[in-house]
This record gives structure tokens, C-alpha cells and sequence, in this order.
């Protein structure tokens, strides 16, 4: 094993990786005792204001990524914790519902495609934002219906009186299915 004397950071950036680089092997109550410090130093952080330095601590130095990503949401800063959600690989829906609140739709709705993360970004969403919730189930909708799952679509916006509008045209087609499908729609248009 190789060491060489710890260098001084120039920065506090967040990597993309999970993992740092190097370590030096601790005994367990080393690191316990280096855990309890940096667990406290986040918080102090955090209460003095200093959200970019309690964010480094939780995501590098404890390499607490969804600790980070809760702390960086509660100061509305959807932005970096989306990045971090999505360079650290945590759940889709978390990701997609922070993309959502931080207005980057686009990026949301991209990573609800390629994961089929719809439905576990909604049930997060409509927590913390029900209006937000029914924004992403209209992206959802439309998706379902460009994607030609009719059903689909009207299994989404059904729990929703207020989506009910948007389904005046698809139950029609929907109908025309026939099968189990068609049977289906024809039990929502009733």
C-alpha cells in the first residue's frame, strides 16, 4: 500500500462516483468517532446556513447521498439534489419528482420514460405537492396516449375527477378496441 500525505481541497464540489478515490484503513472506532464528527459537523453546517459545506460533508466525507439529497430538498434546492440523485443513482421517482420540482420537466419526464418511473414519482410527488402531482400525471397521460396504451391513460387520470376532461376523446377510441380493453373502456364511458 502506497500513502502519501492528504492533500488540501481546493474546492468543495460533490463528485459524480460514489467512492472516493483513496482511503485510509481505519479500526472501526476511528471510524465511528470520524462518522459522529462529520454527522455533527453536517448539522452545525446546515444551522449556520451553510448548505453547499453540509451538503459536501453528507455526500462525500459520509457518503450519505439520500441524507444529502433530503437536506439539500428541505432548503428547496431541487436543483443540486436532483444532480446528486441522479450522479448517485437513487431511486427513479425520487429523481423524477426532483427534476419536477425544480422545474426542469423535460429532464423529469425523460427519466420517467427510460425507467418507467411514472407511477413511484407520482406517489412521492402528490406528498409533498398534489398540484405538481397533477401536472406529471397529465405528462403521464399524454405519454400513455402518444404510446397508444388507451387504457392505460384512462387508469391514470380515473382517481381524478378533475383529469376526467381529458379523456373525453380517448374513451371513444378506446371503445373501438374491442377485446378486454374495448370492455374495459366501455365501462369508464358509462
Amino acid at each position: 500500500m502506497s500513502l502519501k500525505l492528504p492533500q488540501r481541497r481546493t474546492d468543495l464540489q460533490i463528485s459524480a462516483g460514489g467512492r472516493s478515490a483513496t482511503s485510509v484503513p481505519y479500526g472501526s472506532t476511528i471510524q465511528q468517532h470520524l462518522h459522529a464528527v462529520y454527522r455533527q459537523a453536517a448539522k452545525d453546517l446546515e444551522a449556520a446556513g451553510k448548505i453547499d459545506q453540509a451538503a459536501y460533508v453528507l455526500a462525500e466525507l459520509l457518503r450519505d447521498a439520500p441524507g444529502c439529497v433530503a437536506m439539500l430538498e428541505r432548503h428547496h434546492r431541487f436543483d443540486s439534489a436532483a444532480r446528486i440523485a441522479e450522479q448517485r443513482q437513487l431511486d427513479a421517482g425520487t429523481i423524477v419528482r426532483l427534476w419536477w420540482l425544480a422545474k426542469d420537466k423535460k429532464r423529469a419526464i425523460s427519466v420517467a420514460r427510460r425507467h418507467g418511473a411514472f407511477a413511484a414519482a407520482l406517489a412521492r410527488l402528490d406528498k409533498v405537492d398534489p398540484q405538481a402531482g397533477d401536472e406529471l400525471r397529465v405528462e403521464w397521460i399524454a405519454d400513455l396516449e402518444r404510446a397508444g396504451d388507451l387504457l392505460g391513460a384512462v387508469e391514470v387520470a380515473w382517481p381524478k375527477p378533475s383529469l376526467h376532461r381529458l379523456l373525453v376523446n380517448i374513451i371513444p377510441r378506446g371503445e373501438t378496441l374491442g377485446g378486454p380493453s374495448g370492455g374495459a373502456m366501455r365501462a369508464y364511458g358509462l
